[in-house]
């Protein structure tokens, strides 16, 4: 059986893989799922061109019979630098379903992240990442992005 990764910018077609994998993601951040409402805002979202999703799957070829598994994501909110008076793209969220890991699918996706901020005329892209996931942290270094010593990031949530 032959395999083969392709990226896609999602579609409204793709929506229900899409919302299957946030589903997956969520749960393994540890974070108690209710799949209505994350369908209600990744909808939202989509049909108010919010962000930019970028789908990864693998195409499976037996010879006989031939089917798509997509297999991660990556989301990209825009934002604009008064600084540089340009775009700045915000990847909040990658995500690689657990048994495709170490295959270079998140690198696919980071990849065409960069990309698409390249073709988009931006200033660049920025993301953040927990303290302990040292894979993101490796996989985003080798792709050149540095951290940053500069600036403090702050953050303050509101309490319902």
């Amino acid at each position: 059986m032959t395999e083969k990764s392709e990226i896609t910018e999602l579609e409204e077609n793709l929506l229900p893989e899409f919302f299957r994998l946030f589903h997956h993601y969520r749960i393994s951040l540890g974070l108690h799922s209710v799949p209505i409402a994350e369908e209600k805002f990744l909808t939202k979202r989509f049909h108010d061109g919010d962000f930019t999703v970028i789908l990864s799957s693998v195409m499976f070829n037996s010879g006989i019979i031939e089917y798509r598994e997509y297999t991660g994501f990556a989301i990209l909110y825009p934002f604009y630098s008064t600084i540089q008076l340009k775009k700045i793209w915000l990847l909040n969220d990658l995500y690689v379903e657990k048994k495709y890991r170490h295959q270079g699918i998140g690198t696919l996706l980071l990849e065409n992240c960069i990309s698409l901020s390249e073709k988009t005329d931006s200033c660049g892209i920025v993301l953040e990442t927990l303290i302990e996931s040292f894979g993101a942290k490796k996989l985003v270094e080798k792709r050149g992005l540095i951290r940053d010593n500069y600036t403090y990031g702050y953050y303050r949530e509101h309490k319902k």
